[in-house]
């Protein structure tokens, strides 16, 4: 399966193969009819696609909020209080851990940095 996907202002195309095509389904909770070809099914699947995450409101969205942690509560409409579950980056003493996950990174890179200055030598 081709599925597009709009990044910025240009579409993309990925080549899914059946055991993704299949996963995406599941992720996109689509309902499935025995009667269903495998087009239609691609078909559903990208116009599933398209109206969660191809839409141009959500890409200028996901382009200004994606590197953003949330600097302030916020109030949660379903229960109309602010939820206050996990702390913010000002209420905790060793902040490292809401940057895990970039710390490992970049010390991943030293370690393959300096293995390779061995190599070398």
């Amino acid at each position: 399966m081709k599925l597009k996907i709009r990044y910025e202002n240009e579409f993309q195309t990925i080549e899914l193969d059946a055991k993704a095509t299949d996963e995406m389904w599941v992720s996109l909770s689509l309902d499935c009819d025995d009667n269903m070809t495998q087009e239609e099914k691609e078909q559903a699947i990208q116009n599933a696609w398209d109206k969660q995450y191809n839409r141009p409101d959500y890409n200028n969205w996901h382009k200004f909020n994606r590197h953003r942690g949330f600097t302030r509560k916020k109030l949660d409409e379903k229960i109309n209080a602010v939820d206050e579950f996990e702390p913010l980056i000002e209420e905790v003493r060793d902040p490292s851990v809401y940057y895990e996950q970039e710390i490992d990174r970049s010390n991943q890179w030293e370690y393959e940095a300096l293995c390779q200055k061995f190599v070398k030598l």
